[in-house]
């Protein structure tokens, strides 16, 4: 890439190429080099992120430098400052987006489920801010008591109950997502080496043949007879948006965007907490 820049200056493919590669090197001063430079080319942004790559670039340099957790979020809010002051000024879309291009980076999440609080995305928001914790390990339970708090509005005397169950159910779509993430990619690798075709269709007809089983998503509420916590199952688009990214047949497929999980129509649409 570098000899490229010295023979061909000013390309785009190349600057972003290499602040990319930096980036998977943990070399974040020269990655943001590289990406700056990359927008000076193409405004409109790396990957469709507008300027949230070179944000999240310059979050983990600090973080580097600093030795531990920045007082602010990548987009330069205090974390003390609270959810809404982070969702005014994100862009829901970018966010979702970084989270596909980088599924670890726990900063990403956290923002996430403050978008998600604010537009009362409650299914959302209590995934989002678990995953940063599971991937940081970084408690947030102050945020997820927010979520409680809201949840406890909308079903009054049911909310606290479930407090255990409910992260439990959650972690459970997390592990058995990821699990079947694995799966999917050692498929999807002795395809590539035996140079059988790669996409949605053929990878499909191959996960099928293995026996590879598309995990749920329960979405979290109440059973209004007994009043005890229960998981109805939303579409099968599970809960690999919240992991982020991954293959091209998974991206060709549309399985990352949370908010097409949770809020799309389904059947039993009168189970989200949170209309």
């Amino acid at each position: 890439f570098q000899q490229n820049e010295q023979l061909h200056p000013g390309r785009y493919q190349t600057a972003s190429n290499l602040g990319v590669l930096y980036k998977k090197w943990d070399r974040f001063e020269d990655a943001s080099e590289w990406i700056a430079k990359a927008l000076e080319i193409k405004p409109g942004g790396h990957m469709g992120l507008g300027d949230y790559y070179l944000r999240m670039i310059n979050w983990k340099a600090e973080h580097a430098r600093a030795g531990g957790l920045p007082p602010t979020n990548f987009l330069g809010v205090k974390y003390t400052a609270g959810p809404h002051a982070t969702a005014k000024v994100a862009n829901r879309e970018y966010v979702e987006t970084l989270i596909k291009n980088d599924m670890s980076f726990a900063d990403a999440y956290l923002v996430l489920g403050d978008i998600a609080l604010f537009e009362d995305d409650l299914q959302t928001a209590l995934r989002s801010y678990l995953r940063a914790t599971q991937i940081s390990g970084v408690s947030h339970s102050g945020r997820v008591q927010r979520v409680y708090a809201r949840l406890e509005e909308k079903m009054p005397d049911q909310v606290h109950a479930a407090q255990t169950e409910w992260p439990n159910q959650i972690h459970t779509e997390f592990n058995t997502a990821e699990a079947w993430l694995t799966r999917y990619q050692e498929i999807e690798a002795e395809r590539i080496e035996s140079g059988q075709a790669v996409d949605f269709e053929t990878m499909r007809e191959a996960t099928a043949v293995a026996g590879l089983q598309a995990p749920v998503v329960k979405m979290v509420t109440y059973d209004e007879q007994d009043q005890s916590p229960t998981g109805r199952i939303a579409k099968w688009g599970m809960i690999l948006s919240v992991l982020g990214g991954i293959s091209l047949a998974i991206v060709v497929a549309g399985l990352f965007f949370i908010r097409r999980i949770f809020m799309s129509p389904k059947a039993d649409a009168e189970v989200v907490l949170d209309r």
